[in-house]
């Protein structure tokens, strides 16, 4: 068969939900008895094909792009196909030249998606630090901090394979009397997908360990290959740090004994990390995913590590049954500074996970605990809510517990307690935090 006749009972298919009444046929060379007569027929009663002047449809002829837009443009008008069709999208160019005014195609004058969120989020945090090793004083911190949160996200389609992403945010902080605000373009990357490849390059949210060894912005490049195995490479820098490390309390007077932890230099550097690279490979058999990843970052300004070379092995498993999910992590880490502090360098996670949220339908929901065991080498900026970074030097052990719900569309409630412990010290933090988030 010829394009055309593939095209025109392609069509016709479409328009059989229509109720056309069966027409003659006007075409010379589709007679009575054609094994095409009743497509052709029917599409020529619905207006969707006209034939040349000579009066024939010319099915053994090969169409151009031009008249194949004609019977796109025609389809349309007749709803058998839809705005975002490929067939509309393929011939987007040839449609708009013919003046076929497709409200789709006019909203994409700039391609352009826009989509975002509000949050309000409540944290309570209380620290327990010592002083001293000796005389056993403690120095307790309360905090409490409140933001409002905008994130503005636009996604732009360059082609079929490639779209621009960026996300302009604008931060809060309610409890400041000062008022305090940041706004900036938080994100900034380009994303191609070619069938099993996936490219993604610029300034993005990398997520390293399941989010337990780096979860924040990296301006970089990642390639993932595959789909049941992946192979993933990535390299790039370590962009922001998750919060600003505070120099620790001043010891009492007069201590004769001052603890190693206390008087590490924990001054902001503006990032987690300079340059990094990791590999990663990923599979799934049954109701089992496994990953393993290894990722070395230079000058890590994490965790009391002060701008050393950080070393990161991770493995991990998954166990998916329905709602319930289990998941279990063992990390290894290499660093000189938590080598020389003659700190634990290996640690390990375990998740559980029941429920199954969607933001976009209500009643929906997820709970979930986990348990760490991490030393500092092991983590650079941790997806959790909990203050990782107030143990450097030692990492920490602990648990955190949380639920997320969708009383209404697209409208979610968290609540979360996270319940932290020095590897090493007697230093404790505890941390509850809620938010109200709002998707659009």
């Amino acid at each position: 068969m010829t394009l055309r006749t593939k095209v025109s009972l392609a069509l016709i298919m479409l328009l059989n939900c229509s109720h056309i009444s069966l027409a003659a046929n006007p075409f010379s060379d589709v007679p009575k008895g054609h094994w095409a007569y009743a497509s052709v027929a029917k599409l020529a009663a619905s207006g969707v094909v006209e034939g040349y002047p000579d009066g024939t449809f010319g099915g053994d002829r090969t169409i151009t792009r031009y008249e194949m837009a004609q019977l796109v443009a025609k389809a349309l008008a007749k709803g058998a196909l839809g705005e975002d069709d490929k067939l509309v999208q393929e011939f987007a160019e040839e449609l708009n030249n013919l003046g076929v005014r497709v409200t789709a195609l006019e909203k994409k004058a700039d391609n352009v998606k826009i989509s975002g969120c509000v949050s309000i989020d409540y944290r309570h945090s209380t620290k327990r630090e010592p002083h001293a090793t000796i005389s056993g004083l403690h120095h307790h911190h309360k905090a409490c901090h409140s933001n409002l949160i905008s994130r503005l996200n636009l996604t732009g389609e360059i082609n079929p394979h490639w779209t621009f992403n960026g996300q302009i945010k604008n931060k809060q902080k309610m409890l400041d009397d000062n008022g305090n605000s940041d706004t900036h373009f938080s994100k900034a990357y380009l994303e191609g997908n070619y069938d099993s490849t996936k490219i993604t390059m610029g300034r993005y949210n990398s997520e390293i360990g399941k989010g337990y060894i780096y979860d924040d912005m990296a301006d970089g490049i990642m390639v993932t290959l595959g789909k049941e195995l992946t192979l993933t490479a990535e390299v790039g820098k370590m962009s922001n740090a998750n919060e600003k490390l505070l120099p620790p309390p001043p010891p009492p007077p007069k201590s004769p004994h001052v603890s190693q932890l206390d008087t590490i230099d924990r001054v902001h550097h503006g990032s987690s990390a300079e340059k990094f690279y990791r590999l990663g490979l990923g599979g799934k058999l049954g109701k089992f995913a496994m990953d393993g990843e290894y990722m070395k970052a230079h000058r890590v300004h994490a965790m009391g590590m002060k701008e050393t070379t950080d070393s990161i092995w991770s493995l991990g498993t998954t166990y998916t049954l329905g709602k319930f999910k289990a998941e279990g992590r063992y990390l290894r880490g290499d660093n000189a500074t938590i080598k020389a502090a003659n700190a634990s360098q290996n640690g390990y996670i375990i998740a559980l996970n029941y429920g199954n949220l969607d933001k976009k339908i209500a009643k929906t929901f997820k709970v979930y605990g986990n348990y760490y065991d991490q030393g500092a080498s092991t983590t650079i900026a941790h997806t959790m809510v909990g203050p990782f970074d107030h143990f450097p030097l030692e990492g920490f052990k602990g648990y955190e517990v949380g639920a997320k719900f969708i009383p209404l569309n697209n409208i979610q409630t968290s609540l979360v307690y996270s319940q932290l412990q020095g590897k090493k010290s007697s230093k404790k933090a505890h941390t509850i935090w809620s938010q109200l988030a709002f998707f659009f």
